[in-house]
């Protein structure tokens, strides 16, 4: 139990100082997650844990890595989730599992928080949001569910299947695609057989399926419309990191997204890329091919310190297991 509290102690001083650094200059500092790392490592000697430890370091630090690569975090933003997770082994019982938990964690706080933060924006861009059009999406998707729920209700109850079973069946049914008039049906039997249990989960879906539409919306609406500003290409600085995908093809400069890239190659139509969205940001060639190809301006994001995001999802998970004891 001291040694929780000494973690716990350690971990709240590692976050402080991580978001202080990222909301004041944007960055987390490497000797500081170095540090953290390196301190858990020599823990995992002493516990005799160091084959679990790495373990746990090499699954956190490929799941932030592809994170990376995709250009969602900066490299700081990687190491003080590996340094997190290298802390959460010690002070939970969630194990390799605490890699997704807290990622899951940050996640579901960032986008009301990033939402609240742009709230002013968001209100100014209302007239991107289809009110009727998400709902008739919540609609459908909480049928989707509730139907699903009616025919593992049914086979819970009628039928012997092992957890094993039941669960795979489960992940089979959100997978695949159920057209929407057989979900009707499904859901108009289970009415008959389950009607109250069945009519709750319907609305409990609907109306979680609808804030969750609001939500992503919002979310994309943040990440794709206002974190980002125009940046003429005479002032563009190494490590900016662009906010679209730009590609060559026959002499031109053009945005395209990733299925008309795969759709052209499957043409046979060469396109050769100019500059991408990775978290490295532009390099000095880069730049000077803009430069070259006589492009004015781009738009580059701006960046988002997700330290306090990755801080308050680790606490959250800590209390979370501090409840589940």
């Amino acid at each position: 139990m001291v040694q929780f509290y000494v973690l716990f102690l350690i971990s709240i001083i590692y976050t402080l100082i991580a978001v202080y650094i990222d909301l004041k200059e944007r960055i987390i500092p490497d000797f500081l997650n170095y540090i953290v790392i390196l301190s858990c490592f020599i823990l995992a000697l002493v516990e005799s844990l160091v084959f679990q430890f790495i373990l746990i370091v090499i699954l956190s630090f490929a799941f932030a890595y592809i994170l990376y690569k995709f250009g969602v975090w900066g490299g700081g933003d990687v190491k003080f989730f590996v340094g997190l997770n290298g802390l959460m082994f010690f002070m939970t019982g969630f194990k390799w599992l605490g890699v997704f938990y807290l990622f899951f964690g940050s996640a579901v706080l960032s986008i009301p928080l990033l939402i609240v933060i742009h709230f002013k924006e968001l209100i100014e861009l209302r007239k991107r949001f289809n009110v009727l059009e998400t709902f008739k999406m919540a609609v459908s998707s909480s049928i989707s569910s509730a139907a699903v729920a009616s025919v593992m209700l049914f086979l819970k109850i009628n039928l012997n299947l092992s957890l094993i079973v039941f669960i795979l069946l489960l992940i089979i049914f959100f997978l695949i695609r159920i057209p929407f008039y057989l979900s009707l049906a499904l859901l108009v039997i289970g009415f008959y057989f389950y009607g109250f249990e069945v009519f709750v989960f319907l609305v409990a879906a609907l109306v979680i399926s609808f804030v969750s539409i609001v939500l992503i919306q919002s979310f994309s609406i943040t990440s794709n419309e206002i974190l980002r500003k125009k940046v003429e290409v005479k002032n563009l600085k190494e490590g900016m990191i662009p906010a679209n995908n730009l590609f060559i093809e026959n002499g031109e400069v053009k945005e395209l997204s990733l299925n008309e890239v795969i759709s052209k190659y499957l043409k046979g139509e060469v396109v050769k890329p100019l500059i991408t969205t990775s978290a490295e940001g532009l390099t000095e060639n880069e730049i000077k091919e803009l430069k070259k190809m006589k492009v004015k301006s781009i738009y580059v994001k701006e960046s988002i310190p997700f330290a306090p995001f990755l801080g308050a999802g680790f606490v959250l998970m800590v209390f979370l297991w501090i409840a589940l004891k």
